[in-house]
């Protein structure tokens, strides 16, 4: 860059849909690929005070994917700890292992697809945060094949979008 370059910027505000649920005890799904964690590390925090302070805490968990798991797995010794402690649920997908045996986070979704229609069945709140054009789609039409099975909706569209409307699902992708 030099002076007097010019500079294309697309400024965003952020949803107020995307905030962790004010009621504690509600299941939470959070979805993410790299930094895309960033906003589920203070929900997660969020969730843990609360159930510190004696509240009642609903299942949290979380679904993350990065490329490698030992340099990219952002938050994972502090995640342990939840972890350990039976208050977070954490499933990772690592698309270039060691061993080769690529994920992504969709298909960690899909791996555990029951416990995600039992999670909505119970109320559950959907966010979704990262990548738009790759991770995004991709974890939108796993949710939908997940809501299909779930919902009169024969493709999962409409389950989707009556989570929105009820701000049980929000997304953040960029």
């Amino acid at each position: 860059m030099r002076p007097g370059d010019r500079i294309v910027a697309t400024v965003t505000s952020p949803s107020a849909a995307f905030r962790p649920p004010a009621d504690t005890g509600a299941p939470v799904i959070m979805i993410a690929a790299g930094s895309g964690i960033a906003p589920f590390r203070a929900f997660i925090r969020a969730r843990m005070a609360a159930a510190a302070a004696g509240q009642d805490v609903g299942p949290t968990v979380l679904f993350f994917g990065c490329r490698h798991s030992e340099w990219d797995d952002l938050y994972a010794a502090e995640f342990a700890e939840h972890v350990e402690a039976g208050r977070l649920d954490v499933h990772r997908a690592y698309s270039r292992p060691a061993d080769g045996d690529l994920r992504y986070v969709q298909h960690r979704l899909w791996e555990q697809r029951e416990r995600v229609r039992a999670l909505i069945g119970n109320g559950a709140h959907v966010y979704v945060c990262g990548d738009a054009t790759g991770m995004g789609p991709a974890v939108e039409e796993t949710l939908r094949r997940i809501g299909a099975t779930i919902s009169d909706h024969r493709d999962g569209s409409g389950w989707l979008e009556e989570m929105r409307k009820a701000g049980r699902y929000a997304t953040d992708v960029y």
